[in-house]
């Protein structure tokens, strides 16, 4: 198991054309930072939304590259024409990576944003304890 693992991980790294995969990288520290950016205009916690980006495109990436690995059949890793036959279908990544960013740009999309207060706390019921308001007594001086 610890074999197949290794080997999993060495095609999805090592058999990757280079310049799929430095545009992979680029594009999840762009997105990364757009994410990043929009959530804090939404006044949430940015580091959860990018770290689950992430997690979730290695995830996807990974089922992908072994539902292809089932497609091709099991000694794609020991035969060189195999690991031919799966790599023009490696850039397909790059579509799942701007598809990932857009499901989570929506999502952040439909939270609202946060209301900021200046000094000033809204009122709340525990402040009056549900004393009604005195009334002005001014005019009798």
């Amino acid at each position: 198991m610890i074999c197949r693992l290794h080997s999993l991980w060495d095609l999805v790294l090592w058999h990757r054309p280079k310049k799929v995969s430095m545009l992979d990288i680029f594009l999840l520290i762009f997105f990364g930072f757009k994410i990043h950016k929009l959530a804090v205009s939404k006044g949430l916690v940015p580091n959860k939304w990018v770290l689950n980006f992430v997690l979730s495109y290695v995830a996807t990436s990974i089922l992908f590259v072994v539902a292809l690995m089932f497609a091709v059949g099991k000694d794609t890793f020991s035969n060189p024409e195999k690991l031919k036959e799966i790599i023009p279908y490696l850039p397909l990544s790059l579509l799942v990576e701007v598809g990932l960013f857009f499901f989570f740009r929506s999502r952040l999309m439909r939270y609202p944003d946060v209301e900021y207060y200046d000094d000033e706390t809204p009122p709340s019921s525990s402040d009056n304890n549900n004393e009604p308001p005195q009334k002005d007594l001014s005019y009798f001086r």
